[in-house]
């Protein structure tokens, strides 16, 4: 009897041992997308330019784009300002095996502050999509010139300091009346 668990220890250890399955790389594989669309795994960098990239899967092409679209244009919004709020919510649920699947997905993209103004000049730079049974993966290259990032921060500021001088402007007059007002009240008091 000891004997037979000692075997079966000794053989569990020899199968522990044993050499280790090659690992297997993380995300599809480098060439599974066309030539030209290299941006897809790895986006492109540009002194003058910021660059996001995402995707979204979905049964109708138009709304697939369009959320992509909003999830690249977050991306860049995140890198350009700090002061940007971004919410994205993706729910996504399937039920059933093979082609008998039924599979929802529910996103929703919020984007609200800085970014609003921030990105007035973004462009889609590039897209690609793949359609299959599931519907179609839009993936967007957008791109935003630092250039425009950077005339938008100065028209904020801009518009920060002219909203400061009506304010002081505004003050001003409001002590201007009073000390009016104040005079205007010894001269009736005097009479």
């Amino acid at each position: 009897m000891n004997r037979i668990v000692l075997l079966g220890v000794l053989s569990l250890v020899v199968v522990g041992c044993g050499p280790k399955p090659p690992a297997q790389p993380e995300g599809p594989p480098p060439d599974r997308f066309p030539p030209g669309k290299e941006w897809i795994m790895t986006p492109p960098t540009a002194e003058d330019a910021f660059y996001g990239v995402n995707q979204a899967s979905k049964v109708q092409p138009s709304l697939a784009k369009t959320v992509a679209t909003q999830r690249a244009r977050d991306e860049i919004a995140r890198s350009v300002s700090v002061k940007m709020a971004s919410i994205v919510k993706d729910f996504m649920e399937q039920s059933g095996i093979g082609d008998a699947a039924q599979a929802l997905e529910f996103s929703q993209a919020v984007s609200k502050g800085i970014a609003d103004v921030t990105l007035e000049g973004s462009i889609i730079k590039d897209t690609y999509f793949e359609s299959g049974a599931g519907g179609t993966t839009y993936y967007v290259l957008v791109e935003y010139p630092i250039g425009r990032a950077r005339e938008m921060a100065m028209d904020q500021v801009r518009q920060q300091a002219q909203k400061e001088e009506a304010q002081y402007n505004e003050w001003k007059a409001q002590q201007g009346f009073e000390g009016l007002e104040k005079e205007l009240e010894k001269l009736n008091g005097t009479e």
